[in-house]
């Protein structure tokens, strides 16, 4: 494979050996940097140190970094490469602590300025840069980015800290729907599990108070065995005396004339 064969002869190159060629470099006539300790726009990387990395790239690598390497060879005072011919910082910026070396790298088209949104490649802008309308961006707009004043993706907190505060509202929104979704149905089942048991004891009362009455009645009744009744008690009766008894006696009673009744 071509791609294998030049990744090895890149990395025989950087070792030393003999009759290798890169397949890129960072100074167009292969020359080393002039200015081999000059930092690159990241504040870390050194033109020496980037040097040598481009070196062990392909040339299908080198082309998907060009824009990285055009834009440090004036940095670097690469011979034949004046510092003109890099662009100056775009005067028109949007969200300029967004624009990086990676966001830069990823376009493969040469632009004095570039227009992105939400990292997104959108545009070519003049030297001057300029703002995204919001019909040409309906997100975060990162306008008049150029190498002249892109950061490097690691040494980017604001980057970083925008990533995590959208991870963080996410998070924050996850909870909110949870909170919404689990409270109401777990008071709902709350609510139910009550209506039962409440139900089941007002029945369990109800058949509780009729055995009772049930109980209370018989026990009434059963004290009423063996009571006397006033057909129980004898009763006594006066014999009528027989006719005979009596004495019919018919003899006139004297009349006297000087009984008056007053």
């Amino acid at each position: 494979d071509s791609n294998d064969f030049q990744q090895i002869q890149a990395f025989a190159y950087t070792c030393g050996c003999p009759n290798t060629q890169p397949s890129c470099t960072l100074c167009p006539d292969g020359a080393a940097p002039s200015n081999p300790d000059q930092l690159l726009a990241d504040g870390e990387t050194s033109c020496g140190e980037f040097s040598e990395l481009v070196v062990t790239l392909t040339s299908e690598q080198c082309l998907q970094q060009a824009s990285t390497i055009e834009g440090a060879r004036s940095s670097c005072s690469c011979n034949g490469v004046s510092p003109a011919s890099s662009s100056p910082a775009c005067a028109i910026q949007q969200n300029a602590d967004l624009c990086t070396t990676d966001l830069l790298a990823s376009v493969p088209e040469q632009c004095d300025c570039y227009a992105f949104c939400d990292s997104t490649f959108v545009k070519c802008q003049s030297g001057e840069g300029g703002l995204l309308t919001s019909s040409e961006c309906s997100g975060t707009p990162i306008t008049g980015c150029n190498f002249a004043t892109a950061s490097s993706s690691a040494s980017n907190p604001n980057a970083d800290s925008a990533q995590q505060s959208d991870s963080g509202n996410r998070d924050d929104n996850t909870a909110v729907i949870a909170v919404a979704v689990v409270v109401p149905t777990v008071i709902a089942l709350l609510v139910v599990v009550y209506y039962f048991f409440t139900r089941k004891s007002s029945v369990e009362n109800d058949k509780m108070n009729a055995g009772l009455e049930a109980e209370s009645e018989e026990a009434h009744f059963n004290g009423m065995e063996g009571s006397v009744s006033m057909s129980d008690v004898p009763m006594n009766t006066t014999p009528v005396p027989p006719p005979s008894s009596f004495i019919n006696d018919s003899t006139p009673i004297a009349e006297n004339p000087d009984s008056k009744v007053v």
